[in-house]
């Protein structure tokens, strides 16, 4: 259950100690008398003469009297106040000095000539004008070079054809020169067989002549047996008659036998002719065959050779037509290229157009921009100069070191102290946390952290606000407060709005973190001071306990 706490402003010096302070320094009595006013004893007069002096150094001489004990809780309220006030002083200084600095070099950038930018961005279609046409004509040429490609693919696959045709032609040749090896081969063996053959006729026609010889001669023999019987017959007379028709019939036998003989002599002969005509025809057959083998060989080898060279010439025309299809795939791949390169070119030359309108229009609000950032720049100038005066306001007064390095552990955006009560003191720790979750996101954006960055605490405080919120109003709702509709609806609105931050972070949309900032104080600022401090009042008028 929340607490309440009824939690006032500081009673102010006055109405703790009614005698003013100018009148501790001076001689002069008290301008109003307090009836019952506790006496001052030395020590107490010393210590306020202190302060009056702006002496909050040390607390002097211990008092044990009320009044003494009073002024010392003054000295170190007033004086770890103005350690405070001294230190914020000097960190606003430090910030508005680092301020100066930045606004002193945007004033620097702001006043930097950017013609010869713009002359340059103005030059820059036209450039891009000259390379589209350039890439025209380098279009051109590629749609040249690919008909060019085109047509010679063409002939390189008719001589590939040919060559097929070649190699087909070379591998017949060679077959039929095997056949032809095969035939001349045999041909050489049959004439060689009949040869040998016609050499065994030659030889027995010899014989036979040899033969016809001796019958030749035995029928000369007998012829002359005949005429020496003739011979004989004619002298025995009468009765060598019978002997001598013998040695007649014998005499004609062997004519006859030399007719025949001498036919079958010249029959042989004409044979032996033949023969000898026929074995030199043979042998001249033989050698001619032999030419034939040594050339069809010759021929088979040449057709192996011309085989393996058009198949050579068949894979380097392989070859060459898979480079020409290659250079055909890339030329078509540049074309293609080239035209989207147009494309974009064209494309460019309009964003550089644009872009040129647009930085003249930038030079234009450059001269605005300067105007105002030298007009912000003379504004912190002024600041820094009020907080120096301010800090100077602060030299009169002597603290010790322990007032005047005064705890500022709580460091960041918003430091979270009493004027952010909403006198409620657990609604009070809620919010001392959601300043906790508020500083981490301004630390992070200070240090240039991405938004991604950034995501998971704006998350985290989300989670934790939804939670608060829904705390607020279950407590609103149990007292029946009269604004409870209206917080409600403000709660909505500003989760609604941390919820779309979010939802643009993670879809990748770029957000103005500056924004981001902006609305996180006047959340803080504007709610809890402006709507939660009255549900804080309306409780504690009513003096209700929650």
């Amino acid at each position: 259950m929340a607490r309440l706490s009824f939690k006032k402003a500081s009673t102010s010096t006055q109405q703790q100690n009614p005698l003013p302070v100018d009148s501790l320094s001076s001689n002069k009595a008290p301008a109003l008398a307090i009836v019952d006013q506790p006496s001052l004893n030395n020590a107490d007069l010393d210590a306020l003469k202190r302060l009056a002096k702006g002496d909050f150094s040390h607390a002097g001489e211990p008092s044990n009297s009320e009044t003494g004990e009073l002024i010392e809780s003054i000295r170190l309220m007033i004086g770890s106040s103005l350690g405070q006030s001294k230190t914020l002083i000097a960190e606003l200084n430090f910030d508005a000095a680092t301020l100066s600095q930045l606004c002193s070099d945007g004033v620097a950038a702001a006043t930097k000539d950017i013609s010869e930018e713009l002359a340059n961005a103005r030059d820059t279609p036209e450039r891009l004008t000259s390379v589209a046409a350039a890439a025209e004509e380098i279009s051109v040429n590629v749609l040249a070079i690919a008909d060019n490609a085109s047509a010679t693919q063409n002939r390189v696959d008719a001589i590939s054809n040919t060559t097929h045709e070649l190699t087909a032609a070379a591998h017949e040749i060679a077959k039929n020169a095997v056949l032809a090896r095969k035939i001349t081969s045999t041909a050489v063996t049959d004439t060689e067989l009949a040869a040998k053959q016609f050499a065994q006729l030659k030889t027995a026609a010899e014989e036979i002549s040899k033969v016809t010889d001796t019958i030749s001669e035995v029928s000369d023999q007998t012829k002359l047996l005949a005429l020496n019987a003739t011979i004989e017959a004619a002298r025995a007379g009468e009765a060598g008659l019978g002997f001598a028709v013998v040695a007649s019939e014998v005499k004609q036998l062997a004519a006859q036998t030399h007719l025949a003989n001498t036919d079958i002599k010249n029959k042989i002969n004409i044979i032996q002719s033949a023969v000898n005509s026929s074995l030199q025809t043979i042998q001249s057959l033989t050698g001619v065959i032999t030419e034939v083998d040594t050339v069809v060989t010759t021929i088979a080898a040449a057709a192996e050779q011309q085989s393996l060279a058009t198949n050579s010439i068949s894979d380097t025309l392989e070859g060459t037509t898979d480079d020409i299809n290659t250079i055909n795939i890339s030329v078509n791949e540049s074309s293609l290229a080239i035209n989207e390169m147009n494309e974009n070119l064209s494309s460019s030359a309009t964003m550089a157009n644009a872009m040129s309108d647009f930085m003249a229009t930038m030079a234009h609000d450059n001269e605005a921009m300067l105007v105002a950032a030298t007009s912000n720049f003379s504004e912190i100038v002024t600041l820094q100069s009020r907080g120096e005066d301010i800090g100077l306001l602060y030299k009169p007064y002597t603290l010790n070191e322990e007032l005047e390095h005064a705890d500022m552990t709580e460091q960041g955006l918003f430091r979270f102290g009493p004027q952010w009560s909403v006198l409620v003191d657990d609604m009070d720790d809620e919010h001392c946390k959601i300043f906790a979750y508020c500083n981490e996101i301004h630390l992070k954006v200070k240090q240039g952290d991405t938004q991604e960055d950034v995501l998971p605490t704006l998350i985290a405080l989300a989670d934790y606000t939804a939670y608060h919120f829904a705390e607020e109003e279950r407590m609103m709702k149990a007292q029946a407060y009269p604004e409870f509709t209206s917080q409600k609806r403000a709660h909505t609105k500003l989760l609604a709005n941390v919820a779309a931050t979010i939802k643009n972070i993670k879809d990748g949309v770029r957000v103005n973190m500056v924004a981001v900032i902006v609305f996180l104080t006047e959340w803080l600022k504007g709610h809890i001071l402006g709507e939660d401090i009255k549900y804080g009042e309306y409780f504690a008028e009513r003096g209700i306990q929650v």
